[in-house]
């Protein structure tokens, strides 16, 4: 799809530069090249809906990679966080607890360097089978990149459960298995963190179940090691089962059952939710995708009817090259998902003067500003503030929020940005006093392909890719973005913090952009 996407800027751009020159000719030959203009104009639409077409096709596909790895197909880190969070609740509501596995496949580097990374990649995909078959449909094994897996335990009713899970885990890996033509019998590290015991949010489980993983390692790995090592003590004393459960037993058993026929239940809502999800977003992408092309397609007939006098060329060359500019930007949101998603999207890092490349959004966006009669204020930094990062990226990020503060602020409205140097990171703020956004939006707003019901009412268009595109753009840079509001009417603020490369704790000597209308 990237190839045919290429292939059809490069032919509108060579056609936009023919239709130019056309314009400045004055000579007899001009009406006999505006028709071969026209035809090729028309094969240019046509392939542009064969892309339209294609991205269409591609985007259920699209929208389950998004959340899987590519090599093992488990949950990928932004999936699994998701369900960290529902397993965190759900243990908090049912007043259970819950762990995070964090296990390391040991001596994968030494797969790969004798027997190659096709065997090393069979081995990674071996083991997340092998993790899988030892969990519940509840729980979680995901990929949490090279020869690491995260498991998410769901309702544990104490921790040494936890640690008969990975010690079958264990056994499993090491059940030899011809791969490639050799047998291989793998062994891994586990650390083990318990909710609410180590930690009470998901990223500090995830860190102490990593850090436990680590000083199993350093004993020789083939074991399990808990965070914290009274949890051994509790797992050790526990009484062994007779050969006769008790009634205590056996409620605690009923118990277990009933909850996971709940949470069984609640998967499938969540399933059911995201089938109707994507069928919306599908249909909204087609007509996102249809609108520019039905232009295309009018002007292309009006040029080829020689309807000259109601539409001039020019006219119709402008609504052309407008539309076509459209498409190719929502194919380019649509294909940097994808290489966001699968892991495929390259930067080239450098040291960036972010002031630099903010300052350049900012007059960049003000023309569309002017527009609307809006007026925008920037306070940046008159000396270089520098962050390792693509300028491109970083250029994207930028000009995002910006363009977003924009549309969803009405004609006459005010937008400001500012930059500033916290300690060793910079703090962006892009915030504007349009229509806000909505308590229960909120904790959603950089959420993929979602659109706020008030916004479509200003401003219709788009996918609802571009805030998820800024979160994740932001995380590639090792920063944080966020986002406030007071609610409707209330205005926005966008706040993103990146890491500098050189501290910048002097204080910035404030220089201003001024916009249109400077109130």
């Amino acid at each position: 799809m990237t190839a045919q996407a290429e292939a059809v800027r490069a032919d509108l751009s060579r056609l936009r530069q023919e239709l130019a020159a056309l314009h400045e000719e004055e000579s007899t030959s001009h009406a006999h090249g505006l028709r071969n203009a026209n035809e090729k104009l028309l094969i240019a639409a046509l392939d542009a809906r064969k892309v339209a077409e294609t991205a269409k096709e591609s985007l259920a596909g699209l929208i389950v990679s998004s959340q899987r790895d590519v090599l093992t197909n488990t949950p990928n880190r932004a999936l699994t966080l998701e369900r960290l969070e529902n397993a965190i609740g759900m243990a908090t509501r049912h007043n259970a607890q819950m762990a995070v596995l964090f296990v390391d496949i040991d001596h994968l580097k030494l797969i790969n360097d004798s027997l190659g990374h096709a065997a090393g990649d069979a081995a990674l995909q071996l083991a997340a089978r092998r993790l899988e078959s030892m969990v519940r449909s509840t729980d979680t094994v995901s990929r949490h990149g090279g020869d690491e897996f995260v498991v998410l335990l769901s309702e544990l009713s104490q921790p040494g459960d936890a640690a008969d899970i990975a010690l079958k885990m264990l056994e499993a890996l090491a059940i030899p298995t011809q791969v490639g033509g050799h047998v291989l019998s793998l062994t891994a590290s586990i650390g083990i963190s318990i909710f609410p015991l180590d930690a009470s949010t998901g990223p500090q489980l995830i860190e102490h179940a990593d850090e436990a993983m680590y000083v199993v390692k350093r004993l020789g790995g083939s074991r399990v090691g808990f965070h914290e090592p009274t949890h051994e003590l509790i797992a050790s004393s526990r009484p062994k089962l007779s050969g006769q459960p008790s009634m205590a037993q056996l409620k605690q058993a009923n118990e277990q059952l009933v909850m996971t026929a709940l949470a069984a239940h609640q998967l499938k809502d969540l399933a059911d939710d995201a089938r109707d999800n994507e069928i919306k977003f599908l249909a909204m992408v087609a007509h996102e995708l249809r609108s520019p092309l039905t232009a295309i397609q009018l002007a292309a007939d009006m040029l080829s009817l020689g309807y000259i006098e109601e539409a001039p060329p020019n006219k119709l060359k402008k609504i052309i090259e407008d539309e076509v500019q459209h498409l190719v930007y929502l194919i380019e949101d649509l294909l940097d998902v994808s290489r966001i998603s699968t892991g495929k999207l390259r930067m080239e890092l450098s040291e960036v003067d972010v002031g630099a490349v903010l300052e350049k959004a900012v007059e960049t966006g003000i023309p569309g500003m002017m527009e609307r009669s809006q007026t925008i204020d920037a306070r940046l930094s008159s000396r270089p503030i520098f962050v390792r990062g693509s300028k491109v990226r970083l250029r994207q990020i930028f000009s995002n929020l910006l363009d977003n503060a924009s549309k969803y602020t009405p004609m006459g409205g005010h937008i400001d940005v500012s930059m500033e140097a916290v300690g060793d990171e910079v703090l962006i703020v892009v915030s504007d006093n349009g229509i806000g956004i909505p308590t229960h939006a909120l904790p959603h707003i950089f959420d993929l392909f979602v659109q706020e019901v008030g916004a479509l009412r200003l401003h219709s268009g788009g996918l609802g890719i571009g805030l998820a595109l800024v979160r994740e753009l932001v995380a590639a840079h090792q920063g944080t973005v966020s986002a406030q509001s007071s609610g409707r009417n209330q205005g926005s603020k966008f706040i993103i913090t990146l890491p500098t490369i050189l501290a910048a704790r002097r204080s910035l000597d404030p220089v201003k952009i001024t916009g249109p209308s400077d109130r």
